[in-house]
């Protein structure tokens, strides 16, 4: 794969937040992409309503015009430029909390294969407690031949591959020129109409890979600034009760069992699992 050509925080002119995201370390290298306020309805001339509300069954909230306008600013920019189809721009939402492994494990996923985005995050998932319990691990389970990623003391610790279900999160992933040239080319010719999120609506419509980052490396800080009472799916991060015994053991046999049919269908050329 490429090298990290560009380092961007997506960030709120006047957010609190982007200063508490540069008083972390490891920060240093990153350049601040302002973000599209749509909390006021600017936006929505930019934006195919009608599209979303046919799929969605309501209209888009301004937070959702603003998050994707500004997603697809960036990717457009970094589209544009004269590099290589491999060179990578890392992404951060200004919410970001990076954990200790996070550098090391960028790392190895920048020089792994077969992907044009990868999720490093999602925002049902916190680091900080025992990922067993996220319900992102139900929602999108991730194939058996996800590949290693960890440091080298425990390269199984992170694993990088395939996924199917239900994906949401913007909070932090890696994208390749060509998959954002590819995104950028499909949102031109169809109108943005998607939450910037909502993978399953527009990556494999696009063209572009997406590959998930199990456990997370990085956690969040305040409350989202979009909207979320129409957005149920994030509300809840990890299940209320945490049964053990068979209950425990149900939940990991399921999980293994969806991961060996995304495998599976992997293996028989279906690169896009989330398709059938």
């Amino acid at each position: 794969m490429g090298q990290i050509t560009d380092r961007y925080v997506i960030s709120l002119k006047g957010s609190p937040r982007r200063e508490a995201f540069f008083s972390q370390p490891g920060v240093a290298d990153f350049v601040v992409w302002d973000a599209f306020d749509g909390r006021t309805g600017a936006g929505r001339d930019r934006f195919d309503v009608v599209a979303f509300e046919r799929r969605a069954g309501r209209p888009p909230e301004g937070g959702e015009i603003g998050c994707t306008l500004s997603h697809a600013g960036l990717l457009a920019e970094f589209a544009a430029g004269a590099g290589h189809p491999d060179d990578l721009m890392l992404v951060a939402e200004d919410d970001v909390v990076f954990t200790p492994d996070f550098e090391a494990v960028l790392g190895r996923v920048a020089r792994t294969r077969g992907w044009g985005w990868a999720l490093l995050a999602q925002g049902l998932e916190d680091p900080f407690r025992d990922p067993f319990w996220a319900k992102s691990r139900d929602r999108a389970p991730q194939s058996l031949l996800a590949k290693p990623v960890g440091p080298p003391s425990s390269p199984w610790r992170y694993r990088l591959g395939n996924w199917d279900g239900e994906l949401w999160g913007t909070g932090l992933y890696l994208v390749t020129r060509e998959a954002a040239r590819a995104l950028t080319d499909h949102a031109t010719r169809e109108g943005l109409s998607w939450a910037a999120d909502d993978y399953v609506t527009w990556h494999a419509a696009a063209g572009v890979k997406v590959w998930i980052l199990l456990p997370t490396i990085a956690g969040w800080v305040g409350e989202s600034e979009i909207n979320a009472t129409t957005r149920p799916h994030l509300q809840i991060q990890s299940y209320a009760a945490h049964p053990m015994g068979r209950q425990a053991w149900s939940r990991r046999v399921s999980r293994f069992c969806a991961g060996a049919r995304i495998a599976w269908k992997e293996m028989r050329g279906n690169t896009h699992p989330w398709t059938s």
